[in-house]
């Protein structure tokens, strides 16, 4: 059936081409496109455009119908015109565009209608601003086919100023400084390589707006010309390095566009011969060493001669990891302090999911060890068996976030024997509590009330099997955690166990569990993450008291039930499956805050 489909879309594609005067294409003539992607291709003309007659390549791959048909301008430089890819293919529709199946011949009229009034503008220079606007893509069609790749982790904001770069494995990692960039390449775990001498200097040069193809520089000259035209201190950072005469200079050019920052990067090369000795250094040719002028070392070193290589770059910094340029909530999250307290099936997934979010500084605390018990319900893996859960994952957040600015873990126990630890908390601009030890739960719930430098606390816990998850946010001027809870846990409970099947007994003395899974946690792990960074971005906003509730199939599957308090809290329950807000009361007769209350 999908054969017979697939061969009557062909045929009605062939009729509607042959109305407008085309023709089908052997598939030889269509074999270089996209790497012998597409196995079915017609011909036909544009002749409605008074400045040229247009043949078209209308071209479908082994998926069609389910796939939209392609059209291409056979011969067209790729960057005379926007939207043109290198092979000559139109970019027209979306890669996950969604097309009708039952009607391949109008789908084909749509996407040449579109090839048509792409045609139009580009003739008539209506769309020019599309190559400044989408920079990125035609920086990498004319970028140097062997040159090495830049990630770059400069921050994407002017001015013009001095970089530095490290070339490893055919890369060539760029950063605003030396220290930023050596710790982002061992965090990813590159050795250190000759001490701090594989690090050279380069430079950013920030443009008013990206350059045309035309603008593209493709000599050292080039290269001057942009930097004395844009930026004075561009020339000057330029100027300074190129009379250092270095063997290889990386300059990235940056620029604002409408959808964020695009970079494109070049490197310049000192002029080298080699002669029967050592090779010959031609900038100083004729002088004495130390003898040649500033000026002529720049004409010597920016030369028109001097050819300059085209690279692609690839960014890592954190805007653009963290939303691509378009998450405003960044510039409080990466500069934001998080101590995680408990790194467990609960806080060791919850930490990783801030640092996804783009939370730039933690302290992971916790004073066990993976054992292979937790590895299926925990982030971190077989791997780490063994090694102490904080900083394991401490590890694993550098290697996987390398961009983010502080990772630090301790084995501590809190309680009142951390004397270190609670000075490192009062620096943090939040503390999350996952420890489900009520006796160090307890403790920092005292040491908030007593200690002003504190900040908020976020209490967050599991019960039995994960069938309901809380989490508090506590601050100095709020009821205490206390309010709400006792020596033996939370006063309002979700669930109940009327017949004991909360928990399991493992082979060995009074070991018992809860069983749950990873699919139990992820509603948890969504509902502490979005309570730790709401109350981050605003701490005022957050209603005290977050719960999440299984659905009731759930519940009763695991043989517990609804419980009274909860259902007086909340009502009918239903199916379950939904978040309740509520605020945690002050209680008058709390031991901790209640005869400040």
């Amino acid at each position: 059936m999908s054969w017979e489909r697939r061969s009557a879309a062909i045929d009605a594609i062939s009729a509607l081409v042959l109305e407008r005067g085309g023709g089908r294409l052997s598939r030889s003539a269509v074999k270089h496109y996209a790497d012998g992607k597409f196995d079915v291709a017609w011909r036909l003309w544009v002749d409605d455009l008074p400045s040229s007659r247009y043949e078209l390549h209308l071209l479908v791959d082994e998926d069609f119908p389910h796939s939209a048909p392609r059209v291409a301008i056979p011969g067209i430089d790729p960057l005379s015109w926007p939207h043109v890819e290198k092979d000559g293919l139109l970019c027209l529709l979306p890669p996950d565009a969604a097309v009708s199946v039952e009607e391949p011949a109008n789908v084909a009229l749509e996407v040449l209608a579109d090839a048509y009034s792409l045609i139009q503008e580009s003739a008539q220079g209506r769309n020019v601003d599309d190559f400044r606007q989408e920079f990125q893509s035609y920086w990498e069609i004319d970028a140097d086919r062997n040159a090495d790749l830049v990630v770059s982790i400069v921050e994407p904001v002017g001015p013009s100023r001095e970089i530095c770069f490290s070339r490893r494995q055919r890369r060539i990692f760029a950063g605003d400084s030396k220290d930023s960039l050596i710790a982002w390449m061992r965090n990813r775990g590159f050795q250190a390589r000759d001490g701090d001498e594989a690090v050279d200097a380069g430079m950013l040069l920030w443009l008013p707006e990206p350059l045309l193809p035309a603008e593209y520089p493709s000599t050292a000259a080039d290269v001057r010309m942009l930097a004395q035209q844009h930026s004075d201190v561009g020339w000057q950072v330029l100027a300074d390095l190129a009379v250092r005469t270095p063997a290889r200079v990386l300059v990235l050019l940056g620029a604002d566009t409408l959808h964020g920052a695009c970079f494109g990067a070049i490197s310049l090369r000192r002029a080298q011969r080699s002669g029967f000795g050592a090779p010959r250094e031609p900038l100083s040719k004729g002088f004495r060493p130390g003898r040649l002028s500033r000026s002529l070392s720049l004409d010597r070193y920016l030369a028109q001669t001097s050819k300059v290589q085209r690279h692609v770059v690839e960014r890592a910094d954190h805007q653009w990891v963290h939303g691509r340029d378009r998450d405003p909530r960044q510039s409080v999250l990466r500069k934001a302090s998080v101590a995680v307290l408990g790194c467990g099936s609960l806080g060791g997934a919850v930490a990783r999911l801030l640092a996804q979010a783009g939370i730039g500084n933690f302290l992971l605390v916790d004073p066990a060890f993976m054992a292979w018990r937790n590895i299926s319900r925990h982030t971190l893996a077989a791997s780490s068996v063994a090694k102490n859960k904080a900083d394991a994952l401490a590890e694993e957040v550098k290697r996987d976030y390398p961009h983010l600015a502080s990772i630090r873990s301790s084995p501590s126990r809190v309680g009142p024997a951390a004397c270190h630890l609670v000075e490192e908390l009062e620096h943090c601009d939040l503390i999350l509590s996952t420890m489900g030890d009520w006796g160090g739960e307890s403790f920092l719930n005292e040491l908030q009330r007593s200690n002003t430098a504190l900040p908020p606390i976020v209490f967050a816990w599991l019960e039995d099997r994960v069938l309901a998850a809380h989490a508090v946010v506590i601050r100095r001027s709020s009821a205490c955690l206390r309010c709400g809870v006792d020596h033996r846990g939370p006063a309002l409970r979700a669930i109940d166990w009327p017949n004991e099947a909360n928990v399991l007994q493992t082979p060995a003395c009074g070991a018992t569990f809860s069983p749950y899974g990873p699919a139990e946690l992820c509603w948890a792990h969504a509902l502490v993450a979005e309570t730790a960074i709401d109350t981050l971005l605003d701490p005022s906003a957050v209603v005290g008291h977050r719960m999440w509730l299984a659905r009731t199939e759930r519940v009763h599957e695991a043989r517990g039930c609804w419980s009274p308090s909860i259902i007086r809290e909340v009502g009918d329950v239903g199916r379950g499956g939904f978040t309740v807000d509520r605020q945690w009361p002050a209680s008058p007769t709390c031991p901790v805050c209640g005869t400040k209350g």
